[in-house]
């Protein structure tokens, strides 16, 4: 099934597919194009979807990719835990294994942008899975932004990140 507004890419026969796949005990929508055992996994951002990475897609899998976008949990047509501590950073991080390994894929490479690219940080750094790659887009490396996070100027520009914790 093509979603609406999907690119024609030159090259790409295949349309964007969209699949639940099961992972971490959760249901996942995912919106997939490609084949192979090469995973691009693509997380979004905050308040975003699978939709943020429409354009890429198509072009992974003209890379050699099996690319997916899954709606993060919380997100889009993914399931949605109840609970507050269901979205832990580490619920997150094990969400993301699961996925991978629900792909089968032999190797990943994971690309993400804003919340999602914390959520890659931490999966990396913690070693979670092998990884062939990792492309973070505009979010700093956690002991960066930590760092900057100390000094007044950055915690008056970050302000926003603090507001979107209140319940």
């Amino acid at each position: 099934m093509e979603a609406p507004g999907s690119p024609v890419v030159p090259g790409v026969a295949q349309a964007l597919r969209h699949e639940q796949v099961r992972a971490n005990g959760l249901r996942f929508h995912v919106a997939a194009c490609g084949e192979g055992d090469r995973l691009a996994l693509c997380l979004h951002g905050f308040p975003e979807s699978w939709y943020s990475w429409r354009f890429q897609l198509p072009l992974l899998a003209r890379l050699g990719y099996r690319a997916w976008a899954p709606d993060l949990r919380g997100y889009g047509e993914s399931d949605r835990p109840p609970h507050m501590q269901d979205y832990a950073i580490e619920r997150l991080i094990e969400d993301v294994a699961g996925l991978i390994d629900a792909s089968g894929a032999r190797t990943t490479v994971l690309v993400a942008h804003d919340w999602g690219a914390l959520v890659a940080w931490y999966f990396a750094l913690r070693n979670t899975r092998p990884l062939q790659g990792l492309v973070i887009l505009n979010v700093p490396h956690p002991a960066c932004a930590e760092r900057e996070l100390r000094r007044p100027a950055q915690l008056r520009r970050s302000w926003y990140m603090f507001f979107f914790q209140i319940p």
